[in-house]
């Protein structure tokens, strides 16, 4: 029924205002037509407080697992993600009954590092009703591999765990001139060759919580009770006769400049798997690459006529563990210190990990490191805590830096020097993405003198990242039968730049043996 509105309007002394009024409402609109549930599939993805509320269907993905490790009370998982699939939430199915462990998801981003999705705290408790809540809402992932990390404590693992996502079910809105009984389409996907589309329609659609005046509200209405009233019936699904199946990356599988591979010290047996789109991944071990520099400048992939293929290479993309040799403790001062040698070195490291003999630590420490020209490199000072009722091994975390070894230090008191039954380093890793074509290739590494590589790959890089990678197989880290300093001096121009060096050493050396035939004969005058 109409309804009266009574406006009153104060101001300053003066004449009477004519104010125009207008009436406008605001109201929600109903949400574009969700699919229906099928039978096996969960209600919702969860909120920021873990629940379910309602929405559209949602499908249950199992991910596949690419690795599973224990340690220091936490379980690390890496799964693989297809990149089709963006999951809303992971859910954990375990057969262990009664559990409590914060969950911290992780996007493993190609040529990007790790980046944070999300973290919740799951539990289950068994009862007359069962409460739980499995699920971890994260961000949209843009790798192809996520890393879940599991917080035991000091219970064990989660039993017979699997991951599974939870992807909302996407509805297509779309208008077909004609009759609705003999409306056709064919709905073309996969592949990952297209862009995404730019539609009119699209556009009608507005972001949640936004504010639309009456005729675009209207228009959006329209639309939602269309797409309610009608549904499109999906054919078979077939192979695309016409699909061109050559590798994304075809435009960049060329090789490039040829280099001296006698320049370089060290050398890797490479074979390139077959990939659709002309990617493959390769984790370059800190240990495989001890001969390169630090910046991993002086890398290349070369085929058997010493072509260079071109490549991008992300630093620090993954991490690994390397044990420790220990020496010591030797007292100085009243300190103890200890010596701490990688397995392979130089290699980069982030952090040390200690498992002390006792079961209570309370002293101060300075912890420094070695490169590899023998430079002292101050690492992190403090004191080392650790109480008897929650034992755990003692961590130190410093900057990435690249060692031949560690020096701790510790201030004993008048207390007997700390024992140390094992000693762990996390170890960075870098990854190579290198575009070629399968078969076989050599990883030269071991040059200091080599500049970077400048390849045009690298102007495209987040389109060749956006592709599926394949595999590489590696042989281990060997000399290079073909290495000689005349061939590393000759590689480019760097003879030519060593001839004003060469030159003026050459004068010194001239003039040192002028002086020293003069100063000999006014010796012997």
């Amino acid at each position: 029924r109409p309804i009266r509105l009574a406006v009153t309007i104060e101001g300053e002394e003066g004449d009477y205002l004519g104010p125009t009024l207008h009436y406008q409402t605001a109201r929600l609109l109903a949400p574009l037509p969700a699919l229906p549930g099928a039978a096996g599939l969960g209600p919702a993805v969860v909120d920021a407080a873990g629940a379910l509320p309602p929405g559209p269907a949602i499908a249950q993905v199992p991910l596949e697992e690419l690795s599973r490790e224990s340690r220091d009370g936490h379980t690390l998982i890496e799964l693989a993600r297809p990149l089709g699939l963006v999951p809303d939430a992971l859910r954990l199915q375990t057969a262990t009954g009664d559990f409590n462990r914060p969950v911290a998801v992780w996007d493993e981003q190609p040529g990007r590092g790790a980046v944070p999705l999300g973290a919740a705290t799951v539990f289950r408790l068994r009862g007359a009703v069962t409460a739980e809540g499995r699920e971890i809402a994260v961000h949209a992932a843009r790798g192809d591999r996520l890393r879940l990390e599991i917080d035991n404590g000091d219970s064990p693992p989660l039993a017979d765990l699997r991951v599974e996502a939870l992807v909302r079910q996407p509805v297509l809105v779309f208008v077909l001139d004609g009759a609705a009984d003999a409306a056709r389409a064919t709905l073309r996907y996969g592949g990952g060759r297209a862009r995404a589309p730019r539609y009119d329609l699209a556009g009608l659609i507005p972001a949640p919580g936004a504010a639309l005046d009456a005729a675009r509200a209207a228009a959006v209405e329209q639309l939602a009770e269309s797409a309610r009233g009608a549904s499109a019936r999906l054919g078979a699904v077939r192979d695309n006769p016409a699909y061109d199946g050559a590798p994304a990356l075809a435009f960049a599988m060329r090789p490039g400049a040829a280099i001296a591979p006698g320049a370089y010290t060290h050398r890797r047996a490479l074979r390139v798997e077959p990939s659709p789109d002309g990617l493959s991944r390769l984790r370059l071990a800190a240990a495989d690459v001890v001969a390169a520099r630090a910046d991993l400048a002086d890398v290349r992939g070369v085929d058997a006529s010493a072509h260079q293929w071109p490549y991008l290479l992300q630093a620090n993309a993954a991490f690994a563990w390397d044990a420790l040799s220990i020496s010591g403790p030797v007292r100085r001062d009243g300190r103890s210190v200890y010596t701490l040698r990688p397995s392979a070195a130089p290699l980069s490291v982030d952090e040390l990990v200690l498992e002390p003999g006792t079961p209570f630590v309370d002293r101060p420490f300075q912890l420094r490191g070695r490169a590899a020209d023998g430079t002292e490199v101050p690492l992190a000072s403090g004191r080392l805590t650790l109480r008897a009722e929650r034992p755990r091994p003692l961590s130190i975390v410093f900057a990435p830096s690249r060692l031949s070894e560690l020096e701790l230090s510790l201030d004993d008191g008048d207390d007997a020097p700390l024992t140390v039954r094992a000693a762990r380093a996390r170890t960075l890793e870098s990854e190579l993405f290198l575009v070629a074509p399968a078969g076989d290739y050599t990883l030269l590494l071991g040059d200091p003198s080599a500049s970077a590589p400048r390849y045009e790959l690298e102007r495209v890089r987040d389109v060749v990242l956006a592709v599926r990678s394949g595999a590489v197989s590696a042989a281990a880290l060997e000399r290079n039968p073909d290495y000689s300093v005349g061939a590393q001096l000759a590689a480019g121009d760097r003879w030519r730049s060593a001839i004003p060096q060469i030159a003026v050493w050459s004068v010194l050396i001239v003039a040192v043996v002028l002086l020293g035939l003069v100063t000999l004969r006014s010796t012997r005058k």
